[in-house]
């Protein structure tokens, strides 16, 4: 992949989050904004996400439910931290 591809990488259209009963969306990712900065935006949303889930966790006694779903938040973090590398790792050899 050469550094022209990675930089045309972009996100498409996802509505998500239903506002009504008729199916209606309330939210959506914006088609063609830059795939690097998109996971780096999520990134940092998943490392917000652990913290709550373990504040939460504390609050509640340390409730096993809690402990398992920060684990699945740490996991989706991994993964979108390790696209980014590979993304970064595509980008430095492009330009090297």
């Amino acid at each position: 992949m050469t550094d022209s591809t990675n930089k045309e990488l972009t996100t498409t259209r996802i509505a998500f989050e239903r506002a009504n009963a008729g199916g209606e969306m309330l939210f959506e990712v914006r088609p063609g904004v830059p795939i690097l900065d998109v996971l780096t935006s999520a990134s940092c949303y998943l490392a917000s996400a652990i913290e709550t889930v373990y504040q939460s966790a504390e609050v509640n006694n340390g409730s096993d439910s809690l402990y398992g779903a920060a684990l699945l938040v740490r996991m989706s973090k991994a993964v979108v931290d390790a696209a980014i590398k590979a993304l970064d790792d595509i980008q430095e050899g492009a330009t090297a």
